[in-house]
C-alpha cells in the first residue's frame, strides 16, 4: 500500500476534525460499520485497493470536535536515552491458554453438559438423572466455599479428579460417588481421543486473544496477576467454572461471536 497516499488522505482533514477507525481481523474485505468519523472495517478491507479510496472520503466527512473525543488516549511518552518500556508499560496478556486433564474431567461430570455436547462422544458413559445432578450441585456448592482465587479451583477440580477411582471424598453424596467410580474407566478412553480439538482449540484462543488485545482501543493490562484459561472438549459456547484469574471454557465459547467479550472482561485489570 502506498505510504505517502495514505499520508494526504490523513493531511487532507481540516484542523479540529477526527476519526477512528476499528479494524477486525477478518479477510473478507468489506466495511463493517460507518457514521461521520467513526468505522469498523475488515483486515482484508484495510489491504484491498478499495481502502485508500474510501478513507479520502471518510476522512473529508470527518467531524469537527472542540477537544479530543472519549476514546482517545495520548501515546506515552519515548523511553530514556539508553532505557526501554518494561512489559507491564506495553501492555503484556499476561494470559496462558491450555488444558487440564482435572479440568476435562469436571466438565465431563457436569450433568448441565449433555453427553451429546461432548466432543468425541463417549462410548459407554452412564447415564445421569436428577437426583445424581442434586448431588453435584450439592457437592459442588460446597466445594466453592472454598477461597477465592485461582488456587481454590485448581485445588477443587485437582481433589476431585485425583479422588480417583474410589472417589472416597463423595461419600456423603452416594449416587454422585458411584457415578464417579462407573465413569472415571470411560472418561479415561475418551480423553486421549479429545486431545487434537483441544490443543486446536487454545491455539485459536490464543491467537485471538492477542489479536483482540492488539486491536481493542481501550484495553490494557498492567496487574501483576496472571490469567489461566482451560479449554475443555464440549461444543455448546459456555463458561464451565470461573474465578479471579483462572476459568474453565469450552472448545465451542472459543469460536463463537461471545468469546471476545467474555476474553476481554475476564482478562482486563480488576477496577480500582
Amino acid at each position: 500500500m502506498p505510504h505517502s497516499q495514505m499520508v494526504e488522505s490523513v493531511r487532507s482533514m481540516a484542523p479540529g476534525q477526527s476519526a477512528v477507525i476499528n479494524i477486525i481481523g477478518l479477510a473478507e474485505p468489506t466495511v463493517l460499520r460507518e457514521q461521520p468519523g467513526d468505522a469498523t472495517i475488515t483486515l482484508g478491507f484495510f489491504g484491498s485497493r478499495h481502502y485508500l479510496p474510501w478513507l479520502s472520503a471518510f476522512a473529508a466527512t470527518a467531524p469537527q470536535r472542540e477537544s479530543p473525543p472519549d476514546w482517545f488516549t495520548p501515546p506515552p511518552p519515548p523511553p530514556l536515552p539508553g532505557g526501554g518500556r518494561a512489559p507491564t508499560e506495553i501492555g503484556t496478556p499476561r494470559v496462558t491458554v491450555g488444558s487440564s486433564t482435572y479440568a476435562d474431567w469436571f466438565a465431563f461430570t457436569c450433568p448441565d453438559i449433555a453427553a451429546s455436547d461432548l466432543i468425541e462422544s463417549p462410548l459407554g458413559c452412564p447415564e445421569s438423572d436428577e437426583r445424581l445432578a442434586r448431588q453435584w450441585h450439592s457437592w459442588w456448592e460446597q466445594a466453592r466455599t472454598v477461597p477465592e482465587g485461582r488456587q481454590g479451583l485448581d485445588e477443587l477440580l485437582m481433589g476431585f479428579a485425583e479422588a480417583h477411582p474410589d472417589f472416597n471424598p463423595m461419600t456423603p453424596w452416594p449416587e454422585l460417588r458411584a457415578y464417579c467410580r462407573a465413569a472415571w474407566p470411560t472418561f479415561r478412553d475418551w480423553h486421549p481421543r479429545t486431545r487434537r480439538h483441544v490443543e486446536e482449540a487454545a491455539r485459536q484462543a490464543t491467537r485471538r486473544i492477542t489479536d483482540l488485545h492488539a486491536l481493542h482501543p481501550g484495553w490494557s493490562k498492567v496487574a501483576p496477576r496472571r490469567d489461566v484459561i482451560d479449554v475443555v472438549p464440549v461444543s455448546s459456547a459456555r463458561v464451565v467454572a470461573q474465578e479471579p484469574g483462572h476459568a474453565v471454557i469450552t472448545a465451542g465459547l472459543v469460536g463463537s461471536a461471545d468469546f471476545a467479550d467474555w476474553v476481554l472482561d475476564f482478562t482486563a485489570d480488576p477496577a480500582g
